[in-house]
């Protein structure tokens, strides 16, 4: 796959982009979605928010933006080689004794700490959300949850769908049908939230993968 292949490490594609955005001098870059097969852990996508999108950059300032910003790209890519060149020279493993006391390992800052905190209690939230939806055919909690645990690490498919405005999750099958059973109320029920991907207008659509799809024309 082009992700696994990408110069900088896995998906790490739209290099100058990255680049820009290194050096705090681009704010957005317009999504792109394209059909791809087997996304790792996509099934996180189950717990995806729906937040008002923000105004996107229009590619007519983008264009400018980075046209202005090439020269600064080619300096630090020179910038870059040359830290690698210096981080090969450098030792692998440093003796905590041997940094400088202000380089050394101490407690997250207190609003560090905070946003971990809030980013654990964001998913907790969406866990506990998804499991309330599962236990209509779990009664057990506990596995409701396990079963959610396993829904959002399995692997997806994605195809976009930019004349209809739909961005489809096909989410692998589970490991009994049982499990496939829950997993189709699961999307059925995301599915009627008509929840759209922020940053775009897709309108987000949720599969097992093998399920039969919707007629266009019946789609609502």
């Amino acid at each position: 796959m082009v992700d696994e292949q990408a110069a900088l490490g896995v998906a790490t594609t739209r290099v100058e982009e990255r680049l820009l955005a290194s050096v705090g001098q681009l704010q957005a870059a317009p999504i792109r979605f394209e059909a791809v097969d087997d996304v790792p852990s996509g099934g996180v996508l189950c717990a995806l928010p729906a937040p008002e999108p923000p105004e996107p950059q229009t590619m007519a300032d983008y264009e400018k933006e980075k046209g202005k910003l090439l020269e600064q790209i080619q300096r630090r890519q020179q910038q870059i080689e040359q830290l690698k060149t210096e981080r090969k020279a450098a030792l692998k493993h440093v003796p905590l004794k041997d940094l400088p006391p202000d380089q050394r390992f101490a407690q997250l800052r207190t609003t560090k700490k905070h946003f971990v905190d809030t980013l654990k209690l964001i998913a907790y939230r969406a866990e506990t959300a998804l499991a309330q939806v599962v236990r209509e055919k779990l009664p057990r909690e506990q596995d409701a949850r396990s079963l959610v645990r396993q829904v959002l690490t399995t692997a997806v498919d994605l195809r976009p769908d930019t004349a209809q405005k739909t961005l489809t999750v096909r989410l692998h099958r589970l490991s009994s049908p049982g499990h496939d059973e829950v997993l189709e109320h699961l999307c059925q029920e995301l599915t009627v939230t008509e929840t759209t991907f922020p940053g775009t207008d897709l309108r987000l659509i949720y599969q097992p993968v093998g399920a039969k799809e919707i007629p266009r024309d019946q789609d609502s």
